[in-house]
């Protein structure tokens, strides 16, 4: 299928977040010298919004990847389960709904270069489709209660597959506007650990820096995420990006 693309005013003003009273969220996470050397530095960045269906799956495929390759797999999938569409004599592809996700095969997802990620991809598609998880409900829950019922934990429920803690706020924040999400990487443990290790114990502190062979275990993962949401409130979504530009860009000198 082909179409011609059009994009109004609202759709930027909705995508791009333009709505959020920015002066008043800088205002709320000046904390200290590190996040206005951090804002002063990318100031106008934003939070976008994007559509949750595809916001998730993209942090789906994000599970020990890179950006360039991320890229690829969404490009792969959109082009193959997509529809075309034309703007300014370009062409590009939609994401595919869910249903269209969830009557492929293991194979085929694969053959995007999804990998081992291409069984996650298909069981959440599959879930979404037989009303096991509404993402568009979860704009009407609380955020404690949104993050525990995409990773399971609410209610004892099954997390759905690759959908652990991070993946869960990534989602939220990018796509439903739950600012107070708290995303963390290995970057923004680094920022934790060299700006922010005095907001933790010392026993704390020093089991990040020797984390071993893994990532963060979901306890750990917890503690930070509490930690700085309680540290920079409502808006720690609009911190964390901040931060997590500024110690990319920057290593980790203070």
């Amino acid at each position: 299928m082909e179409s011609n693309a059009e994009i109004d005013d609202s759709f930027l003003e909705h995508y791009f977040a333009l709505d959020h009273d920015f002066e008043e969220i800088l205002k709320s996470i000046e904390k200290d010298n590190q996040i206005i050397r951090a804002i002063q530095r990318f100031r106008g960045l934003r939070i976008v919004r994007q559509p949750v269906w595809e916001c998730l799956i993209s942090y789906i495929c994000s599970a020990f990847s890179n950006i360039k390759r991320i890229r690829g797999m969404i490009e792969n999938i959109s082009r193959s389960f997509g529809n075309k569409l034309c703007f300014e004599d370009k062409v590009f592809y939609s994401f595919p709904s869910p249903l269209v996700l969830a009557e492929q095969s293991v194979e085929h997802l694969r053959s995007c270069g999804l990998g081992f990620r291409a069984k996650s991809v298909l069981s959440t598609a599959k879930k979404i489709t037989s009303d096991e998880l509404s993402l568009e409900g979860l704009r009407n829950l609380s955020y404690e209660v949104a993050v525990k019922t995409l990773t399971g934990r609410e209610n004892g429920g099954k997390a759905y597959a690759g959908v652990g803690q991070k993946v869960a706020d990534c989602a939220l924040l990018f796509s439903l506007a739950m600012l107070e999400a708290f995303p963390t990487d290995v970057w923004i443990r680094r920022a934790v650990l060299q700006w922010y290790g005095n907001l933790f114990d010392d026993d704390f502190v020093s089991r990040l820096r020797n984390p071993g062979p893994t990532s963060l275990s979901p306890r750990d993962y917890r503690i930070i995420s509490d930690t700085m949401r309680e540290y920079f409130g409502k808006y720690a979504g609009y911190a964390q990006e901040y931060l997590y530009f500024d110690i990319r860009t920057a290593g980790v000198s203070g």
